[in-house]
This record gives C-alpha cells, sequence and structure tokens, in this order.
C-alpha cells in the first residue's frame, strides 16, 4: 500500500462581499452647510481637470454633482444661486456650451423681474462685459474686435469691426452707412432715476468709452453671428423690455426652520436631479435595501472707421 497524504480539511471559503450603503440623498441642508464630503460622490475622483481649467463632463450625472458642489460654494455665487442647484446646473450646462468657466458665467449674471397681470416674472440678464468675452472666444474671426471712437460729450461714437475666417474684407458695426447719430452716447445712454443713479451700469457715467464698446460689440454679433450669443439677454435690453433688476440681496437659506430650507431650486428641476440621483444608486452592484428618504421640507478722433479703417496700433 503506497503512502498517501489524505487532506480532510475543507478549503476555506472567501468572505461574501459586503453590501454597499446606499448612497445618502442630499438635502439643501447639505448645500447650505457646504457639506462637500457628503454633496460630492466617490464618482468624482474620476471626473478629469484640465491643466488650463475646467472639467471633463463625461456624461449628465457629473454635471449634476458638480452643480452640487458649485451651489454650495458661498459667496462665490450671486445670492440667486446659493443653493440653487437647479440654477448651477444650468449655468454649468450654458459655460459647457460656451466654453467658459462657470463660475465667471455666473458672476456675469443679473435676475432682472416685471410684473404682468399681478404675477411676477423673472428672467436671467448678462452683463455686457460676458458679450465681449463669448464673441472672442467663439465668433470665427482673424483677429480680436477692432474698435475706433469719434465725436465728443453726447456726440460720442463708437464702431468695432472684425473680419470673418475667409474673407477679406471687415464687418462694422454700426454699419458704414448707418445715420451717425443712431448710436452717439446721447442716444444709448439709459439716464438716471429720481435719486440720481445711473440706470444700468455705472460704466455709462464712469467709463462711458468702455460701456460703449461693450454695447457695440454685443450688437455686432447679433447681427453678424446670432448663434454665438443666441437666447442671452444684456441687462439695458431687458430693461428696455420692461424689466428690472432684483434685489440682490440673499435670501435667508440658513438652516434651522422649514422657511430656511428652501432654497430657491425649482421644485421640477430638485425632482429631476432626486431621479437622476436614484438612477445612479440603483445601478451599483451589491448596493443594500436603500434607507427611507428624508422628508422634505414644505416651502413655507478723428480716425473714426468709415471713412478710413483705424490701424490696431493707434
Amino acid at each position: 500500500m503506497s503512502d498517501q497524504t489524505v487532506t480532510t480539511e475543507r478549503p476555506q471559503d472567501a468572505p461574501p462581499p459586503q453590501p454597499q450603503a446606499a448612497s445618502e440623498r442630499v438635502t439643501r441642508r447639505d448645500l447650505v452647510e457646504g457639506n462637500a464630503e457628503k454633496v460630492v460622490t466617490e464618482r468624482t475622483e474620476a471626473v478629469t481637470l484640465f491643466k488650463g481649467g475646467g472639467v471633463d463632463y463625461s456624461n449628465l450625472r457629473d454635471m449634476v454633482d458638480a452643480a452640487k458642489l458649485l451651489a454650495s460654494a458661498g459667496p462665490m455665487l450671486k445670492p440667486w444661486l446659493q443653493g440653487n442647484v437647479g440654477g448651477c446646473f444650468a449655468i454649468c450646462l450654458r459655460a459647457q456650451e460656451l466654453g467658459v468657466s462657470p463660475l465667471a458665467l455666473a458672476g456675469w449674471t443679473y435676475i432682472v423681474e416685471q410684473y404682468v397681470n399681478g404675477q411676477k416674472v423673472e428672467q436671467v440678464a448678462y452683463e455686457s462685459q460676458m458679450f465681449h468675452a463669448i464673441i472672442e472666444a467663439r465668433a470665427p474671426i482673424t483677429t480680436r474686435l477692432q474698435v475706433g471712437y469719434e465725436g465728443e460729450g453726447d456726440k460720442r461714437r463708437c464702431r468695432v469691426w472684425a473680419t470673418f475666417k475667409g474673407e477679406t474684407e471687415p464687418r462694422y458695426f454700426p454699419p458704414l452707412d448707418a445715420d451717425p447719430d443712431q448710436f452717439t452716447l446721447g442716444k444709448l445712454h439709459p439716464g438716471h432715476n429720481d435719486k440720481g443713479k445711473v440706470k444700468g451700469s455705472p460704466l455709462w457715467d464712469k467709463k462711458p468709452d468702455l460701456q460703449l464698446f461693450y454695447n457695440m460689440s454685443r450688437d455686432w454679433a447679433r447681427m453678424y453671428c446670432p448663434d454665438v450669443i443666441a437666447g442671452m439677454y444684456g441687462r439695458d435690453e431687458m430693461e428696455d423690455a420692461g424689466f428690472t433688476v432684483a434685489s440682490d440681496q440673499a435670501k435667508d437659506v440658513s438652516p434651522g426652520l422649514n422657511a430656511r430650507l428652501r432654497g430657491s431650486s425649482a421644485a421640477l428641476g430638485q425632482a429631476a436631479i432626486d431621479a437622476i440621483d436614484a438612477q445612479a444608486s440603483a445601478s451599483s452592484k451589491g448596493k443594500s435595501k436603500p434607507e427611507p428618504k428624508e422628508p422634505s421640507a414644505e416651502p413655507s478722433g478723428s480716425d473714426f472707421p468709415g471713412e478710413r479703417p483705424m490701424d490696431s496700433g493707434k
């Protein structure tokens, strides 16, 4: 009988996998308190940051996570965006379309309002500087916008021009055959209110040449490449339509009372974000039974272009 070793011990089984805890629902309190550990998921580690700035959103969920974190940025945002996940999501989406920083775009916004049949209607307007920045970044032009001035006082005029790629002749605004008195400082200045404060940008009084340049740049794009700034309107354009700038005083969204947990996100936008979160949680492997959802709080000169183009060095 040959010597044989008989193994009677059973091989040890691998320990059963531990179920992953369901991700907690992000509440408005978390956004207000800046609870980054809860606001941002582990997926954030896989999001690419570009060396020159910007974030690489690979899918909608990445952008939702970015909007949640942005909404908790506090004083880095305009008051209307603080704690407003839906608004921050819209800013992230528009910034990606335009190729600009979401923080920069958020800083260029205004809330304007008017009452229609007793109901308050709110819209977002943008600073004039934003339009110039977008044109320089996205318009298919060979050089930056060129500018020339003529006249003094209320007769001061500004003209901008640039050449499109594939073309040889520049395009001007105002056009060369436009009425010279139509775009003067006296015609475009919005005037002052009863307290002596300028209606619109303070640059109209402090730096009128700069404000004229911003306005002519925006109108140049409206005429020659409207797709670049489609759907975006300046503060003065909205005021001409009957809107007024809403108060910049932030709403009290500090935690403690139900009314303070309202934030400023629309209920529909928050519901959409909750649905995306739920779908992401359901698709994770080995997930345990989700915990019950938190009850939501109830809402309680002389070289003026027209005769001849100016040299860019002058």
